[in-house]
């Protein structure tokens, strides 16, 4: 979208800042953001203002809510925070710096504040749109290229209702082009544009953006974010840009321009949104340490042993979110199996121990991690098992062997652990069997799945690379 300020493209503005209800105390100040730091400085201070505000001179730390007014347009700092005071020598003049969570360009806010809508622009969406908008025509005359026509028409905007948010979501692309004297790039950019039933407040309003980029992730492979993020107040007909620090992590370069499943592979995108949006907080914990151990994995950390974890940890949330997690029904394992356990515990056991005791009757009828994988790789269709394991049994045992001496640490157990490059295709094999699980939970066919990693030049040789080490060390 034009004039929309990028959240990884610096800027540096001066202008007059104040607390809420204080505009008759401004104060000159210098606001700096880039990706990684939004910083006010002011020469002076709030210290003056009255010790209602909120921040008195004895009271140098938090403040909610920051106004600016600055190259013509209003701004808004909120979960301030004031990181201290310089006081120079020659004349006494006194510096105040202060540090932000996010800006807000276009109006001043408040935490109360609820918005209509929220347009967002993401890294990869086009690559996952997919959608030819650009014809190409040469003029040749007498065998030699005279002239270059190209025509642009964007795509018909694509319209979803997602009843988890109440909002209606749309997908709008326009034609952009930048071009110099002798030079020109023309190109589809795409947005996605939430419409609430209901007005939010910017918090909900943030996580839908992240939650659609997190779908995107897992879609596409690529690592997704907020490129840009515009929201329109239920008080005022115009946006204003939202901007926020960034925490930085090293790009994905091994398959960027590589995409895994496409708009055309998701036959009912409607779908796939409802069931994404609608995701349990247990699925969603899943979906967080799935994107945490393949970013991790992807980027080379000199670490295997948690990313192994947190790969384990996604499986078994995923199981837990979508399945049956108990061996017998829970009000039988209680009154028939777990009651006569504890009853059996000798007097002799001390309080601690037999409070340890209980709380593992109290678990024992979860199904254990072996049992999960088990029970997933025996459902996993036939044209995807070479996508996760050669030996489902050894695959399970290296699995749970691993996982057992990463969490105990018991030295019975470190013979049977998987180290070194084995760890690190067991993690991979694991960051895999997530993928498809959740891509298959969502909506997405299981053999889209399996022809998208067939023909995915980065995944697809997965197989060929882990196929001579071992799986498991286990001798059963």
């Amino acid at each position: 979208m034009p004039n929309t300020l990028l959240l990884d493209e610096p800027f540096q503005v001066t202008g007059k800042w104040w607390l809420p209800d204080h505009s008759d105390k401004a104060v000159q100040g210098i606001l700096t953001y880039s990706p990684t730091e939004i910083e006010l400085t002011l020469i002076g201070g709030f210290a003056d203002m009255s010790a209602d505000s909120g921040v008195a001179s004895r009271d140098f730390e938090r403040i909610t809510t920051i106004y600016g007014f600055a190259d013509g347009r209003k701004f808004t700092l909120q979960d301030a925070i004031i990181q201290g005071r310089t006081i120079h020598s020659n004349g006494g003049l006194t510096e105040t710096k202060c540090s932000a969570g996010f800006v807000f360009v276009g109006s001043h806010v408040d935490k109360e504040s609820e918005f209509r809508s929220i347009a967002i622009g993401c890294r990869h969406l086009d690559g996952f749109l997919n959608t030819p908008a650009i014809n190409v025509r040469r003029e040749i005359v007498e065998k030699k290229l005279r002239g270059i026509t190209a025509e642009c028409k964007a795509p018909e905007p694509k319209s979803f209702q997602i009843d988890a948010v109440g909002s209606e979501m749309e997908i709008r692309s326009h034609p952009n082009v930048r071009q110099d004297r002798n030079s020109a790039t023309l190109r589809i950019e795409s947005h996605v544009l939430f419409r609430f039933d209901t007005p939010q407040c910017f918090d909900p309003c943030l996580k839908t953006s992240w939650r659609l980029c997190q779908l995107l992730t897992l879609l596409t492979d690529q690592f997704v974010k907020p490129e840009w993020l515009e929201l329109v107040p239920n008080s005022s007909e115009e946006s204003l840009s939202v901007l926020w620090k960034v925490i930085r992590q090293r790009e994905l370069n091994i398959h960027r321009d590589d995409v895994l499943i496409h708009f055309a592979d998701c036959e009912n995108f409607q779908t796939i949104l409802n069931n994404w949006f609608s995701a349990s907080e247990t699925l969603m914990n899943s979906v967080y340490m799935f994107l945490a151990s393949r970013t991790k994995a992807d980027a080379g950390t000199d670490r295997l042993e948690p990313c192994f974890l947190m790969a384990s940890q996604a499986f078994e949330a995923f199981s837990r979110a979508t399945t049956e997690s108990t061996y017998m029904d829970q009000q039988i394992y209680d009154q028939q199996v777990a009651k006569v356990l504890k009853e059996a515990i000798p007097t002799t056991v001390g309080a601690d121990h037999r409070s340890s005791l209980k709380n593992r009757i109290r678990y024992g009828n979860e199904l254990s991690l072996r049992k999960r994988l088990s029970n997933s790789l025996e459902e996993l269709p036939s044209e995807l098992h070479r996508h996760v394991f050669k030996d489902a049994k050894r695959f399970t045992n290296g699995v749970v062997d691993t996982r057992n001496f990463l969490t105990h640490y018991g030295d019975d157990l470190r013979e049977k652990a998987l180290d070194n490059a084995p760890l690190w295709w067991a993690t991979e094999k694991l960051v895999m069997l997530v993928r498809i699980l959740l891509l298959r939970h969502v909506g997405i066919k299981e053999d889209r799945i399996a022809q998208a990693l067939d023909n995915h030049h980065f995944l697809m040789q997965h197989p060929l690379l882990w196929g001579e080490f071992e799986e498991s060390r286990s001798t059963g």
